[in-house]
């Protein structure tokens, strides 16, 4: 079987399913709790963050785990808009954000923030042009993917930011 939906989901490594399973069986205990079994399972969730925060170059307390993308996406969107909305109040992203983000922003639309969705060219990458013009002093946050996960077009992000920044 071929699957090419790789920006979606992948196959995780038997490694990772391996310790998943493990951690399914043995390493259940709520790591919330004072018992020995729930600090031992919060000390291995402990030394599992500061592995991913080192393989980042990231403190330990800028990672968080999730369930997934949507959720992740909706606790940073929800987050920044509300932390900043009574300083600004215009957010950009694209027409082919995935759809999770385009419902969030749409729905902070009702905090009264300006949403602008720019479009994308015929291979699905941010108009630029459009991109930039559509900031100003009232922009604090611009949400664009990076990857897409249905059409596979790649943003060029890095240089995205640097202009943006500018």
């Amino acid at each position: 079987m071929i699957y090419l939906d790789n920006c979606a989901t992948t196959k995780p490594r038997d490694e990772v399913i391996e310790t998943m399973v493990s951690a399914l069986r043995e390493g259940y205990a709520n790591p919330s709790s004072l018992h020995s079994f729930g600090l031992k399972i919060e000390k291995e969730i402990s030394t599992a963050r500061k592995k991913i925060a080192d393989s980042f170059g990231a403190d330990e307390n800028e990672i968080y785990f999730t369930s997934g993308g949507t959720e992740s996406s909706n606790i940073a969107i929800q987050g920044f808009i509300k932390k900043n909305i009574k300083r600004h109040k215009k957010v950009i992203t694209t027409k082919l954000e995935h759809s999770s983000v385009l419902f969030q922003l749409r729905k902070m639309k009702e905090l009264g923030i300006e949403l602008v969705e720019v479009g994308v060219d015929v291979n699905g990458i941010v108009d630029e042009t459009e991109l930039l013009n559509a900031i100003d002093e009232d922009t604090f946050l611009v949400s664009l993917f990076h990857v897409n996960n249905e059409i596979g077009s790649v943003n060029p992000v890095k240089e995205l930011i640097s202009k943006i920044k500018k």
